[in-house]
């Protein structure tokens, strides 16, 4: 027995409807981002360059906007944070680290989950650069071989 497309797409709307009537919303207030070698957290709109290949840590802000309590999270660069119930109004920080990809510019969707639904996306934009890495200021090793 095949399964009915129609249906399905009927169910996929319901299950939205459902969603809606039941209150279950939520927002991104904010994104900050930091990496080794910046010298402050700054907020992702701030930020033209990425590094590439370097881990971030990123801090988004959720607020639960219905009016039933919840669990939130976040899902960015195909990971997803923890999740945190949140009562309406309340507000939440969500923790990840991706690795930023190679060079390029990138455009990524930020998904605030409720519920384990989206209820919120966000398009970021990303230019990743490569970064020069920071200068030794060490010793150099000499050449005993020669002597």
């Amino acid at each position: 027995m095949q399964d009915n497309p129609e249906k399905s797409n009927l169910l996929d709307e319901w299950q939205g409807i459902v969603a809606q009537v039941q209150g279950v919303d939520g927002k991104l207030d904010v994104v900050w981002v930091w990496w080794e070698g910046l010298p402050q957290w700054l907020l992702v709109y701030q930020v033209e360059e990425w590094p590439a290949e370097r881990e971030v840590a990123l801090a988004f802000i959720i607020e639960n906007t219905g009016n039933q309590p919840a669990f939130f999270g976040i899902r960015f660069m195909e990971l997803e944070s923890s999740k945190v119930l949140l009562n309406p109004g309340e507000h939440a920080t969500a923790y990840l680290y991706p690795v930023m990809p190679s060079p390029g510019v990138y455009q990524e969707t930020i998904e605030v989950l409720a519920d384990g639904e989206t209820v919120a996306s966000y398009t970021l934009e990303m230019n990743v650069v490569g970064v020069p890495e920071p200068e030794f200021s060490g010793f150099a090793i000499s050449d005993y071989s020669k002597r």
